[in-house]
């Protein structure tokens, strides 16, 4: 199993930015501002983007730990993403 660093870094800073985003419209959504279909969509991203860390240690979660944890799970995610990139690309050698 090979990781490639440039697609890792890439998924990282694709989600980082995702998360960023759905968090401000959560909180857009949270102030009754976010109303249309699309930042609905992103402030119910932010739900999935902050697992596992804020679900698992949401009594943690204040101030600085916040973002630390946003940027936890970022890395949990791409690391996910690569490893199903590398799995489906042996798939399909193998076949």
């Amino acid at each position: 199993m090979k990781i490639n660093f440039i697609r890792l870094l890439l998924f990282f800073i694709l989600l980082v930015f995702w998360a960023f985003v759905s968090f401000l419209a959560a909180w857009g959504r949270d102030e009754g501002t976010a109303d249309d279909l699309f930042r609905n969509f992103l402030a119910n991203s932010f739900y999935i983007l902050r697992f596992p860390t804020h679900t698992l240690f949401w009594d943690y979660m204040n101030g600085r730990m916040f973002f630390i944890g946003l940027l936890v799970n970022a890395i949990f995610y791409s690391l996910i993403l690569e490893i199903i990139i590398i799995i489906f690309s042996k798939r399909k050698e193998k076949s």
